[in-house]
């Protein structure tokens, strides 16, 4: 598993397992674009028993209105880092993922196509970064 973020002793964080779904389309990632104005791939945080395919298809459905197809595992990351002040140890795994069919996206939530070169620049979390450049083709 690769690491992000420097994990510093005196600090409590917040474990977060997740998983994310990196669809690359026409040379473009579909990102997601949060009421704040942030980027990630779409995804979230696993319910408790729930398995990382479930909770994909689910999160990324949520977000996106897509139901999605998940492909193979581009692998795991952790990432520590500080969200609006609190601190966060997230445990990720990410998926190279296809669409479906679209239905009605949730609320906050607006879809984008970028290059590479521009996810890379726009993408708030590190680990989401990485996880695009995983990606070679589909």
């Amino acid at each position: 598993m690769i690491r992000f973020g420097m994990k510093q002793e005196d600090v409590n964080y917040r474990y977060a397992r997740m998983v994310f779904g990196v669809c690359f389309k026409d040379q473009h990632f579909l990102l997601v674009r949060n009421d704040k104005g942030e980027y990630f791939l779409p995804g979230g945080e696993m319910e408790v028993n729930e398995q990382e395919a479930q909770c994909l298809l689910r999160e990324f459905e949520i977000e996106t209105g897509y139901k999605a197809f998940l492909s193979k595992c581009i692998g795991r990351a952790e990432h520590h880092y500080d969200q609006d002040g609190e601190n966060i140890q997230q445990e990720a795994s990410f998926y190279e993922v296809s669409l479906k069919r679209r239905n009605k996206i949730a609320a906050g939530y607006d879809l984008t196509w970028m290059t590479k070169e521009m996810a890379r620049e726009r993408l708030l979390l590190e680990h989401h970064k990485w996880a695009i450049e995983q990606v070679n083709h589909f």
